[in-house]
């Protein structure tokens, strides 16, 4: 099972078997932010399940897999700048095929 499906069972509460609970108790270390959701544990559990009962708009989606099949940046012009910046590469969507010859 992916380290990640063990942290999300832990984090919403759904360890269920007993090396889920081992792996959750030994393995996993909550996130600050994570902590910062509630003081309260199962208030916490609680609000993190709420993160995932709603669906995600389709448009959105298809922009992320677009951009991921792509492998470009998703987002807004300001957002696809400051990573074009940092990368100090390509990062949008670009006609297909080589660059046209010069003469």
């Amino acid at each position: 099972m992916p380290a990640w499906w063990h942290t999300l069972r832990s984090i919403a509460g759904a360890a269920t078997g007993q090396m889920d609970k081992e792996i959750a108790r030994t393995w996993l270390t909550p996130h600050p932010e994570y902590l910062a959701l509630c003081n309260n544990r199962g208030a916490r559990l609680a609000s993190c399940r709420d993160l995932f009962t709603s669906p995600v708009n389709p448009e959105l989606v298809s922009e992320i897999r677009s951009a991921t099949k792509g492998n470009y940046a998703p987002g807004n012009d300001c957002f696809k700048s400051v990573i074009q910046q940092m990368l100090k590469q390509r990062v949008t969507k670009e006609k297909p095929g080589r660059p046209a010859k010069t003469r």
